[in-house]
């Protein structure tokens, strides 16, 4: 096996041959053509939006994208190689298995989440052959303060990420529930009173997560 790097981490290119022992000594196949694993597509149409966690109560954001199925193209691999690319294939080596997000308060740097792997597609996006779409929530303190939150993801696969996504970008930070109506005192005595007054109303309404 003879790999090609572009530097420590990137794999560029594999090439193989077989050896065939004979006796004390071995004799080599010719190298098989090179194959070039091909990064997965980037995720596309993301979207961000807040939600209200159902399970704890706390805020949470709700992250959904789409992975484009890339068209497969037949190459002259060799007999080798063609080998070497279907087991490659088999073992979803061309197809995303795990994804990366990355976010950032506007104008700060990036901080990138530990990679994870692909969560299972949306079940009314299954039938579709030319793209499978996915859901991410995460929990962040960021999502309680003020200003804009922008958010990136990507595809990988057994060898290469493919880039980032476009950015989705999301006002996060909630003000304090603004008092509704007047206070009212109620039966009030020479040393005690009792305050009434309506509910606070919340200053942005979320949708229940799912």
């Amino acid at each position: 096996l003879r790999v090609l790097r572009l530097n420590l981490q990137d794999c560029a290119a594999v090439q193989l041959r077989v050896l065939m022992p004979r006796g004390s000594a071995s004799t080599a196949s010719p190298p098989s053509a090179w194959f070039c694993p091909q990064p997965p597509s980037r995720p596309q149409g993301m979207k961000l939006r807040l939600a209200v966690d159902g399970s704890g109560g706390g805020i949470k954001a709700l992250m959904s994208w789409e992975q484009v199925r890339a068209p497969r193209h037949a190459e002259e691999l060799g007999a080798v190689a063609c080998a070497v690319h279907h087991d490659f294939d088999r073992g979803n080596g061309p197809c995303a298995t795990r994804f990366q997000v990355r976010l950032r308060m506007e104008g700060q740097i990036w901080e990138e989440l530990q990679p994870q792997l692909l969560p299972r597609p949306r079940k009314d996006a299954i039938q579709q052959r030319e793209a499978e779409s996915y859901e991410w929530s995460f929990h962040d303190s960021r999502l309680a303060t003020l200003g804009q939150l922008e958010v990136q993801t990507r595809h990988g696969n057994a060898i290469l990420w493919s880039s980032w996504s476009e950015s989705s970008r999301l006002s996060v930070g909630l003000e304090a529930p603004r008092p509704v109506g007047a206070l009212l005192l109620e039966e009030v005595t020479p040393y005690c009173v009792s305050l009434c007054w309506p509910p606070f109303a919340a200053s942005v309404q979320l949708p229940l997560g799912e």
